[in-house]
């Protein structure tokens, strides 16, 4: 028997598609992966490559609960930066640098803040590691625990001592007594050193009562936002909204009033088209 016929850089483009992507190739793809083979690159390569995108990453064997999360990571590495920031409700139970580094924002802060319930209390358990010292940082920043709830930061006078250059919060305004957001806002407003930010996500009650139209999406969810009562909230705060997007876009459901998970996983993770996210999430300055 002959050896072989070895399989051509465009076969093997074809194949990968099928094996990988679980789809049949466009041509647009073929071209431009046939080219970057023909370039000399390996075609160890090229797999290792497929198997990184972000396509490969949000298969529709992908949860939507994991969908959202690299949805929200992708806004959250986005975010302004600062050298002493709070981040409001942002304790992990795993990574003792807090929340946010989890989800890869790039700050790297002399100070970072983190005002959370005590450790009995967080939303996601008892976390593995003592809050009790400040946590020293791979970049040689702090990490210092508060223990307080959002609502009792307005009252409680632990922070009022301090200024921030950004405050963050991650799906928490959403937990707080509604009566009590506007003077949280206000707080957060008080606490910002000049040309400082305030950022924060939330779900988005146009798509989420898709979901779920006769209850929130969660059982100790106070109020679920939509787009306009937020910016009307953060107007009468005192702050100017600097840019607002739609985290994990669902613009289908909305137009056709109907749930449907699927079209998640064929968009872009963010646009700047807040109304159509299953999250919105803002970025505002004090006015």
């Amino acid at each position: 028997m002959g050896e072989p016929s070895p399989i051509s850089d465009e076969d093997f483009v074809r194949m990968a598609y099928q094996v990988i992507m679980q789809r049949r190739p466009d041509d647009g793809g073929v071209a431009s992966w046939t080219e970057f083979l023909q370039e000399g690159n390996w075609r160890k390569r090229l797999v290792e490559a497929m198997v990184g995108s972000e396509e490969f990453r949000t298969l529709g064997t992908e949860s939507l609960r994991t969908r959202l999360h690299w949805c929200r990571m992708t806004w959250i590495s986005s975010l302004p930066t600062g050298d002493d920031v709070l981040d409001i409700g942002g304790s992990s139970p795993s990574h003792p640098e807090g929340a946010m580094f989890q989800m890869e924002w790039t700050g790297r802060p002399s100070t970072m803040t983190i005002a959370d319930l005590p450790p009995d209390e967080q939303y996601h358990g008892r976390p593995a590691y003592s809050q009790d010292e400040p946590f020293v940082t791979d970049w040689g920043g702090r990490v210092v625990y508060v223990h307080s709830s959002g609502e009792d930061l307005v009252t409680s006078g632990v922070l009022d001592d301090r200024t921030f250059d950004g405050v963050f919060m991650g799906q928490v305004i959403e937990h707080l007594q509604i009566a009590a957001v506007p003077g949280v806002l206000e707080w957060i407003r008080d606490r910002l050193r000049p040309g400082g930010w305030f950022a924060f996500d939330t779900p988005n009650r146009a798509i989420t009562e898709l979901q779920t139209p006769d209850a929130f999406t969660d059982a100790d969810h106070k109020w679920e936002y939509r787009a306009n009562e937020l910016v009307a909230l953060l107007t009468d705060a005192g702050f100017r909204v600097e840019s607002q997007a739609g985290i994990m876009p669902m613009p289908q459901s909305l137009a056709d009033r109907v749930w449907n998970a699927e079209e998640t996983y064929s968009l872009p993770m963010v646009t700047s088209d807040p109304t159509t996210g299953y999250c919105l999430g803002f970025v505002a300055r004090p006015a």
